[in-house]
């Protein structure tokens, strides 16, 4: 950033500033807002004050331009923010192109990216809106009234008010001309087509086929006992990461699920507590299926053995293993530091993954195998949809029922299936044309 300064690093502790100083109060108090959302984890907020701060400078630096600050200018703005995101000095959009100078934004923002941004940034408007609506006591929100476009004098434009006018103005403006829901980019709209086609369900799950061999490539016995531990439950990631020793039993081979807001989780400071996720789930019971489920246990047994830290204080499972913060939970480490070495360890069982897909890929790989292929008692193959539905703790079936789409690869195979049965039968009629054919030249 260089027309607005970021103190104090990323997330809570950070304060952003004019070049001079100067405080943007209107990003103080959606730091403030986030802070007490109990809904989500420090990483998530850290991540969206980041884009929250981009998009204060974007603005800034606009109306440091000339540019001033109505209504009617702020939503042209924010429908050109993509393109600044997306191109940046590359745009042919003059104004994105000034900005975009000066606040050395060169490098394209990936397309994959938007979404998190435009979630952040959505959800900064409806904070600015309905702090709006309090009343005019709010410092922040009084500098216009709603839906009033008010003339500013170059007296008034000195950066000190300009922190001000940003909090002022952004309240309700784009809001009032949006209908609720409605996204903010134009890229956003395919992610937001429910069960989108272009990203096939199969496509996103590991390989059933690669997992054991995605096992033996991990370099601990603790990333072994995770990994099993996703591919045989099903589970999201940050739930295995924040298993207890309570929640295992060993002696039946069971776990549970449990919602970590709902015990005393002893042992972890205040910002690991803000750490911890939960999405909800319908049972805390995990239905842990082989040969996986073997693997975990036994992997697990290794981890206790040779790795696992004791005295640590805390009483979940999986620990970071070396570093400055060795023996802390696992779910406190680096989420890009995870997603790296999953891909690594990818690559090395022979699974180059897209971009855009992780660990949470083993999730996918189980629904799709339980609902497809898992052998079942009648012999066949597949458990039933309500059954999937329960063994993800998913509270919809439509949630479930993405991973009943039929596998792409598999229709390709009935197809060329097909496909050489007519080309062996048209064969089969081409050549019984060409001997009786033959067989009436010998005759003649």
């Amino acid at each position: 950033m260089k027309q607005l300064i970021l103190v104090g690093g990323p997330g809570l502790s950070s304060t952003l500033c004019t070049p001079d100083g100067l405080i943007l109060e209107s990003y103080e108090a959606m730091k403030e807002s986030l802070r007490r959302r109990k809904s989500l984890s420090l990483g998530t907020v850290e991540c969206y004050l980041g884009h929250i701060a981009r998009f204060h400078e974007y603005i800034y630096t606009a109306w440091l331009l000339g540019i001033g600050p109505t209504y009617d200018n702020l939503q042209m703005l924010l429908d050109h923010y993509e393109d600044y995101l997306l191109f940046g000095t590359q745009s042919s959009i003059s104004v994105v192109y000034e900005i975009a100078k000066l606040t050395g934004k060169s490098i394209p923002t990936s397309p994959s990216s938007l979404p998190v941004i435009e979630a952040a940034i959505k959800l900064f408007l409806r904070f600015s809106d309905q702090k709006a609506r309090k009343g005019n006591n709010e410092k922040l929100f009084t500098l216009y009234a709603p839906n009033t476009v008010e003339s500013i004098s170059s007296g008034q434009a000195s950066r000190l008010k300009m922190s001000s006018k940003l909090a002022g103005l952004v309240r309700g403006g784009p809001q009032k001309r949006r209908a609720t829901g409605e996204g903010i980019f134009r890229s956003t709209k395919s992610s937001r087509l429910k069960n989108s086609t272009l990203k096939p369900i199969e496509d996103r799950a590991f390989p059933i086929d690669n997992i054991v061999s995605l096992i033996d490539c991990c370099s601990s016995y603790r990333d072994k006992a995770l990994y099993a531990f996703l591919a045989s439950s099903g589970c999201r990631s940050f739930e295995a990461m924040q298993l207890t020793w309570s929640d295992l039993s060993p002696s039946k081979h069971e776990a549970f699920l449990v919602n970590p807001f709902s015990r005393l989780n002893n042992g972890i400071t205040d910002k690991e507590f803000r750490q911890l996720r939960w999405k909800g789930r319908t049972t805390y019971e995990t239905f842990m299926i082989y040969p996986w489920a073997d693997i975990f246990w036994d992997n697990l047994r290794k981890y206790l053995d040779i790795e696992y830290i004791p005295d640590t204080g805390h009483d979940f499972v999986f620990q970071i293993l070396s570093g400055p913060n060795r023996g802390r939970p696992y779910f406190t480490s680096d989420r890009a530091s995870r997603t790296r070495a999953f891909k690594e360890t990818s690559e090395k069982a022979g699974v180059p993954l897209p971009k855009s897909v992780s660990i949470h890929s083993l999730r996918h790989g189980f629904a799709m195998y339980c609902l497809n292929d898992h052998p079942i008692s009648d012999g066949g193959r597949g458990f039933s949809l309500v059954q999937v539905n329960k063994m993800l703790a998913q509270a919809h079936l439509n949630s479930t029922r993405i991973y009943a789409k039929a596998d792409s690869k598999r229709i390709h195979s009935e197809v060329d299936f097909n496909r050489q049965l007519r080309t062996d039968a048209s064969k089969k009629s081409e050549n019984d044309a060409f001997r009786d054919s033959f067989n009436r030249k010998g005759k003649e």
